[in-house]
Formats: C-alpha cells, structure tokens, sequence
C-alpha cells in the first residue's frame, strides 16, 4: 500500500538539491501572491515554468508562460506550487520582469510524498553497517523506512559504488533493534556544491523490510 506523507523541509542542501531537479526537468509551476495581511485575498495567479537555479546567490528562476511577472509587489510573499510535484513553498521575489521572475531558494519546502513505506528522517548521528564480501563500512543514516534508507557516503564514493552494489544490512548503531537483511542501492546523488568522487547521498532498498516497531525507535 502506497503511504501519502506531507513532510516539512528545513534542511538547505536537500531543498536546494530539489530546486536544483525541478529546474533541470523544467517543471512547470502556479505562482501567486496574497494581498498583505490577508493571505484570503489571492491576486493574480501565474503559470510559469523553473528553468535555472543559482546556489552560490541563492535564487532561482521561473519563465512566464501565460502573463509575466511584472505586476509582482517585492514586499509581499511569494507562494509557488508544483502539482507535478506535489510540492509548496514561499519565499521572497528578487526581480520580476516580463520574461521571468528571480526568487530567493526557500528556507523551508512542504512536499506530498508517496512511499510505499512511511519515512523517519534522522537529526541525530546514526551509523549503518554494510557488509559486502571482506569489505565492511559504517555510513551515517539521514531517514530511514522499514523498506530501506538513505545514507551518507563522506569520502571515496565512487569505490562504494562500486564493491557494495549488494550487500547485507547488518545493524545500526550495533544496540538497535535491527533484522539483518541484504540490500541493492537504488539510486546515488551527489550533495550540491560537492565532489561527486567524495561526499554523496545513496538510496538502498532492504529486500527484507523491518517491522513497524523498527521505525518507532526513532520516532
């Protein structure tokens, strides 16, 4: 059964970095703002589409598609939906102009996600053993499902990569309670600003999943 989960953002590399793949897909985008004081009053709203994004200056931009964006008030918020996506966010205009629009990147991001199984993001230093073969590595948990995780991979990715294609789950934080399991990675992503060679995020997949009671140890 696939699980529906509004989940709230805060965390800046993660925002940037879906930002970063709205703007690469070109995704298509609802963007309004409200009149000051009363977010009832909705003005104008505009179909645009996110086509480039900037890190280092902290903005993004979006290309009008039906009317631009020049009626736009700097000092009132900006609302941006995707549908596609099934994501929303505020944030601030730079510049609004007849072709497009520059926003400064959110600080936080609201994203309707669907799993197959409820996710758990982790702020505290949690550490997951792999094994594969005479290899062995402990890499940090940023969330975690009964069906699988994301993890932190700080140095030699692309050797990681490579030998640990499958491997067995062996525990995390070796006292939890965890089902020892093997696993497959299902897809790898560099951190924004980063060297791919070094620091990644990896999804793995268990092919055993854990019970409920697993996830309320974080919870």
């Amino acid at each position: 059964m696939t699980v529906e989960r509004l989940r709230t953002i805060k965390n800046r590399l993660e925002i940037v970095s879906i930002i970063k793949k709205l703007c690469e897909r070109e995704v298509d985008v609802t963007v309004w703002q409200t009149l000051e004081g009363d977010e009832d009053k909705t003005r104008d709203i505009r179909i645009g589409t996110m086509f480039k994004v900037n890190p280092k200056e902290g903005s993004f931009s979006v290309r009008a598609k039906d009317a631009n964006f020049s009626f736009f008030n700097k000092k009132l918020t900006v609302y941006i939906r995707g549908e596609f996506e099934s994501i929303l966010f505020k944030c601030s205009g730079e510049n609004f102009g007849d072709k497009f629009g520059n926003f400064n990147i959110p600080l936080e991001m609201m994203i309707l996600e669907k799993r197959e199984f409820p996710r758990v993001s982790l702020s505290d230093k949690k550490l997951m053993k792999l094994k594969s073969g005479d290899k062995e590595i402990s890499l940090r948990v940023l969330d975690i499902s009964c069906g699988g995780a994301c993890l932190l991979i700080s140095e030699k990715s692309a050797e990681f990569l490579k030998k640990f294609k499958k491997f067995e789950a062996v525990s995390i934080n070796e006292t939890l309670d965890f089902v020892k399991t093997t696993g497959v990675i299902v897809h790898s992503q560099a951190l924004p600003g980063a060297n791919s060679e070094r620091s990644m995020r990896v999804g793995i997949k268990f092919s055993k999943a854990q019970d409920e009671y697993f996830l309320r140890q974080f919870t």
